[in-house]
């Protein structure tokens, strides 16, 4: 039963609706033998109305009532929730295991219940009293409540576990796997239909996985004619769990990024090249005017982004952070710094002696407070990890989670909610988030003896943002901040304070839209990507 049937407390309707919808619905476009995708391009409109024509007296009539009801608006999302019903994005089968709810069968409650007797017998045997008295009996029946539920637990986790899935066996007709030194990495690239002169990369935001940015980067591509690309973060989607923590770096993601990019742009233009060779063109046009490199990032990606473009800022032309979670804190242009060096000099400090032991005693408690959380973490990971699957495998905490990033939050729909829910499948997942959170408590960690002689001398490293600021004065880049208004995640006003803080920036708000822009708006989006981008190109006269 669909999820627009069962809502409305209907049967499903019969088989020749589905074939009829199929065919009507010409803009459905098929990627994979079990993955159906809709255009954005106008066509959402006809579909629905090609769905209402189609629906059957017995589905149509309850819609009417609901509209009588609550308005328009409701039997509209009621349709558009049936059309997500009947093109899923994901195949039914992954779908059956993201719901899946494991049973235990008789011959496994058997043993859960003789395990706990016999537990319980042995300590009884081993610990019983001349005299019985209540507080011992209280404890065997919670010793044998323990035992049935622990094992109870291990015997569902062991059917939760067949489901699990090898990252390549989840991907769809689209996704491409680049082994890297360090671990396997799962990316999309979109190319135009002529050769593409620039290159952009998408980078995913906390929770989420390259499938944030299925809406635009097919449309970036023809808007931009470019090689877009995007690839899933360590921890999160379908790139494989490395073990090394410094592999969960904002850094190292940053860079797997820009290499994905660069390895797509060239093979892009090599291919254009050689096809240009065989037609006996020359092949000195387009394919030599290197636009530069696009960097993309949301929310958390917007990091990586940062981090990219201050280790190897080379190439690159433009940066886009979108509702971005850097931190805005305060900055200085380069020749400010310049200048306030030249001031004070080098290894002095107007700091009183008693200013700089308090900054001594905050640095060693502020290693020790990280030292205790590092190790603590650690101890606890276990528990933290059932905790992750309990979570995670609940429905209603995807909507609830997905929902509070959207302003407009009728269109997460089930298949969003599911594009999001993917990588729980994926084999150790959950031990991928923990290392993930282990490695932000340790990245960046300098000794305690370099933090005591900075804290002494009143030095202390630039922030993210300050030397994201330096690259950018360096090199000229441009950076474009799109932030929803209504976003309840990250707030608006920390884009205003990144947009006054960055030169060459330009901040542009979206009324109504929450912490997604590229998902809630995706055709302003790609429009206003697209305008900013060719602010900066150069305009070619014609001779």
């Amino acid at each position: 039963m669909s999820t627009f049937s069962a809502s409305l407390g209907l049967a499903h309707p019969h088989t020749s609706f589905r074939k009829r919808f199929l065919r009507e619905a010409g803009d459905l476009r098929r990627v994979s033998s079990n993955r159906l995708f809709l255009r954005k391009e106008g066509v959402i409109d006809s579909i629905r109305s090609s769905a209402w024509s189609s629906m059957t007296t017995d589905v149509r009539e309850p819609l009417v009532s609901v509209n009588s009801r609550g308005g328009s608006r409701m039997a509209n999302t009621a349709i558009e929730s049936h059309v997500g019903a009947i093109a899923p994005s994901i195949g039914t089968a992954i779908e059956e295991d993201l719901d899946y709810t494991p049973h235990l069968k008789i011959w496994e409650k058997m043993v859960v219940l003789l395990f706990s007797l016999s537990v319980c017998g042995v300590i009884f045997a081993s610990t019983a009293p001349r005299q019985m008295n209540i507080y011992y009996s209280l404890g065997i029946v919670f010793v044998f409540l323990g035992c049935l539920g622990l094992m109870r637990l291990v015997l569902l986790e062991a059917h939760y576990m067949t489901k699990q899935r090898p990252e390549a066996e989840l991907g769809d007709s689209e996704s491409r796997f680049l082994d890297d030194e360090r671990t396997c990495v799962h990316y999309k690239s979109l190319s135009p239909s002529t050769v593409p002169t620039r290159g952009v990369h998408l980078y995913h935001g906390f929770g989420a996985n390259l499938s944030s940015w299925r809406d635009v980067q097919s449309q970036l591509s023809e808007a931009l004619s470019a090689c877009v690309t995007s690839h899933d973060t360590p921890a999160f989607g379908l790139t494989k769990r490395p073990r090394s923590l410094r592999d969960y770096s904002f850094e190292y993601s940053g860079c797997v990024g820009r290499k994905v990019c660069d390895t797509e742009l060239q093979k892009n233009k090599a291919l254009g090249n050689l096809n240009k060779a065989s037609e006996g063109r020359s092949s000195q046009s387009a394919l030599d005017a290197n636009d530069g490199i696009y960097l993309v990032g949301h929310s958390m990606g917007a990091l990586c982004v940062a981090h990219e473009a201050v280790n190897h800022p080379e190439g690159i032309s433009g940066l886009v952070l979108v509702a971005p979670a850097l931190i805005a804190t305060k900055v200085m242009s380069k020749n400010l710094q310049n200048s306030t060096r030249s001031e004070v000099p080098s290894g002095k400090s107007d700091k009183g002696l008693v200013a700089k032991a308090v900054g001594v005693i905050r640095e060693i408690l502020a290693s020790g407070v990280k030292l205790v959380s590092v190790f603590g973490l650690w101890l606890v990971q276990p528990f933290i990890v059932l905790s992750l699957r309990w979570a995670v495998r609940s429905r209603q905490f995807w909507e609830r989670g997905v929902k509070s990033a959207f302003f407009k939050k009728d269109i997460v729909g089930r298949t969003v909610i599911n594009s999001y829910r993917l990588p729980q499948l994926v084999m150790g997942w959950e031990w991928g988030i923990v290392r993930f959170v282990r490695a932000r408590l340790t990245q960046g960690r300098r000794s305690l003896s370099s933090r005591i002689r900075d804290a002494w001398k009143n030095r202390s490293p630039p922030s993210l943002l300050q030397r994201l600021v330096n690259a950018v004065e360096e090199r000229g880049i441009r950076v474009l901040i799109i932030h929803g208004e209504e976003d309840m995640l990250v707030p608006f006003i920390n884009s205003e304070k990144l947009a006054k803080s960055i030169p060459n920036c330009k901040l542009i708000s979206y009324a109504d839209c929450g912490h997604i822009p590229h998902e809630e708006m995706p055709e302003r989006f790609v429009e206003d990507l697209k305008g900013w981008i060719s602010e900066q190109m150069p305009v070619e006269v014609a001779t």
